[in-house]
């Protein structure tokens, strides 16, 4: 039975990109995907809350006094003349209180509350079901071109700087079926997007990598959206261009397996298409072949090469973990990311010399990992709650700097933490701190710290952990914050180098903060 995918099925082009620098050969594949497009409605954001919507209606139709606003939406006077200044600060009410023309305008859009329809696509492996965690609004197609070959030559670049690419397109014998995505699985889908975008760090580590064809050109982000109105009944098949690559530098290197595959929809590499990928070689020789020549070895003599030494490495991962804090980590629920630090030190240190800086920078990227697993655990055992709302004032987040940075040094002195705090810490946003108190999947490593300050103060919270911290270590919040820092950095170091002896040393300090987050009172 003939397959829905073959030669002729249109190729969809997002500009993969490299997580780092790559050295020929590079090999280009066409990945087969099922595409769904689906539309759901996009809730425009509210630039008026609940309370200033009331008081813009009650000034349009003539009580613009506090007095008298007050008793009508039961609420205090002094509130209601707060609400008044506000909204004549921010040129919706003139100074007699009437609406302006603006401010007529924006009440409207507010009642109306009308949705705007969005149209978007998602993806769908043929062979597993599952969807790619992308939602895009525009399917970008390539340009081809048919000619003796078994597979079409894709015209690639940019106008001033066109190349083509002969890509290897992986075909699959006979036909698949897949069960219609459920809109459950499609707003995963977009949620995991819009959090991948906050959290990929090697998307900006090289900014002459933005794209493939080396344009400024990049995707946004998918639009906001909490339900779904249609999902196609039968998808569309589509080949996703994406290249198979050889990191620069990387010509002994067995740590970590030599070779990366791009994200289809540049978001650097991508783990989860690799394992695909292994797992497609077992039945295509041809598939098997291509990477094989692309990185000048049997891939069984290499793949046990890995084995061996990734075995090495995990063991001594595991005996320095232990030896920096005891055999009771094992039972840290962060354990396993203090391993993959350590890994990726102990692949560092293995290549002594020869040591290429994006391993620098992966070692930075997994102590940000273990930071952000240590209070996500912590705010899992001592959830978080309601303490975002220390920096609102009803329902709204406080704007004055000197406000905020108020309410985290008191909660840093109730604790006995050293203050001032960090600039870069007091500039968490009260947004932000609630956005992890209230998602989970909204981990970013400074909010949560802030969070998770708020929540250990008060006498409520006289057993919470970091009170017990604090007496250990005082400077505690600089030092997370220095550790902060430098990961941010490498997040976004372009052609900068860092000090492997410094980032060593980050390695060590991180284990101190876990030593602490994880037995208070030893």
């Amino acid at each position: 039975m003939a397959s829905e995918f073959n030669p002729s099925t249109e190729v969809l082009y997002f500009r993969p990109r490299a997580h780092t620098r790559w050295r020929p050969p590079r090999k280009y594949l066409l990945w087969p995907a099922w595409v769904y497009r689906v539309v759901a409605p996009a809730a425009r954001p509210r630039r008026l809350n609940m309370l200033e919507k009331a008081v813009l209606g009650l000034c349009r139709a003539g009580i613009r006094r506090a007095e008298f606003i007050g008793p009508r939406l039961h609420i205090e006077p002094d509130l209601a003349a707060y609400i008044l200044l506000d909204l004549m600060e921010r040129g919706l009410l003139d100074e007699n209180a009437q609406p302006t023309e603006s401010g007529r305008e924006l009440l409207l859009e507010e009642v109306a509350d009308a949705d705007e329809m969005r149209v978007g696509h998602v993806f769908q492996d043929p062979i597993t079901g599952e969807l790619w965690p992308r939602f895009v609004e525009r399917l970008e197609y390539a340009k081809r071109e048919f000619g003796s070959g078994p597979y079409p030559t894709l015209e690639l670049g940019t106008t001033g700087k066109p190349h083509r690419e002969r890509p290897f397109m992986h075909l699959l014998p006979g036909r698949f079926t897949s069960p219609r995505p459920e809109p459950e699985e499609i707003l995963r889908a977009s949620r995991q997007h819009r959090a991948r975008l906050r959290q990929a760090p090697e998307m900006s580590v090289f900014p002459e990598l933005v794209a493939d064809d080396e344009s400024e050109e990049s995707s946004e982000g998918p639009e906001v959206i909490s339900r779904i109105s249609y999902v196609d009944d039968y998808p569309k098949p589509v080949f996703l261009t994406t290249y198979l690559y050889l990191p620069e530098g990387s010509e002994d290197d067995l740590l970590g397996g030599g070779w990366y595959v791009c994200d289809p929809f540049g978001m650097g590499a991508s783990p989860v298409l690799r394992r695909r990928i292994e797992q497609a070689m077992e039945r295509s020789d041809r598939l098997r072949q291509e990477v094989e020549r692309m990185i000048g070895q049997p891939l069984k003599e290499r793949q046990q090469q890995q084995r061996d030494l990734a075995n090495e490495l995990r063991v001594q991962a595991e005996y320095e973990v232990e030896k920096q804090l005891t055999l009771g980590i094992r039972n840290w629920p962060g354990y396993e990311r203090l391993v993959e630090m350590e890994w990726v030190r102990q692949e560092a240190l293995l290549l002594g010399d020869q040591l290429p800086a994006h391993k620098l920078r992966a070692v930075l990227i997994a102590v940000r990992s273990v930071l952000e697993e240590s209070f996500a655990v912590l705010a899992e055992r001592h959830p978080l709650g309601v303490s975002w709302q220390k920096l609102y004032l009803e329902e709204r987040p406080l704007s004055e700097e000197a406000i905020i940075r108020a309410h985290y040094e008191r909660a840093a002195q109730d604790l006995g933490l050293e203050t001032p705090i960090p600039d870069r810490l007091v500039g968490v946003q009260p947004g932000q701190v609630r956005a992890v108190c209230q998602t989970s999947d909204g981990w970013r490593l400074r909010p949560l710290i802030m969070a998770t300050l708020l929540c250990a103060a008060g006498q409520e919270q006289s057993l919470h952990p970091l009170r017990y911290v604090a007496r250990k270590e005082p400077r505690f919040l600089v030092e997370v914050d220095q550790l902060a820092e430098l990961c941010g950095a490498a997040a976004h170091a372009g052609r900068d180098t860092f000090d492997a002896g410094r980032v060593y040393q980050a390695v060590d300090r991180t284990y101190r903060i876990v030593e602490l987050l994880s037995n208070p009172r030893g």
